[in-house]
C-alpha cells in the first residue's frame, strides 16, 4: 500500500502568501534573523500577539510557527539517538 505524498509548498507561493501581509512578512524576517532560542520565543509571542488581534490569518500563522520550529536546534536529548526517560 502507498503512503499518501504531501507536494511542499512552491517557493513562488511561500512568498505570495508573505507578500500579501505586510505583518506575515516582517514576521518571516525576524525569524530568519534570530540567532537564539529566546530570540525566537520573542519572536513566536509576537506571532501569536498578531495572530490573536487578528493581523494574520490561520495560514500565515501555522506557516510562520512551522518556520519558527525548523529555526529551533535539537534538544540535546533527540540527537544521536539518545530518547528522555
Amino acid at each position: 500500500m502507498n503512503s499518501p505524498q504531501t507536494t511542499p509548498i512552491a517557493p513562488d507561493a511561500r512568498n505570495d502568501l508573505l507578500l500579501a501581509n505586510a505583518t506575515a512578512g516582517a514576521l518571516y524576517e525576524a525569524i530568519n534573523a534570530c540567532d537564539s532560542p529566546d530570540q525566537l520565543d520573542a519572536v513566536c509571542k509576537l506571532l501569536w500577539e498578531r495572530y490573536g488581534a487578528g493581523l494574520l490569518n490561520d495560514n500565515e500563522a501555522s506557516y510562520l510557527q512551522g518556520c519558527v520550529d525548523r529555526r529551533r536546534p535539537l534538544s540535546l536529548r533527540t540527537k544521536l539517538g539518545k530518547f528522555a526517560p
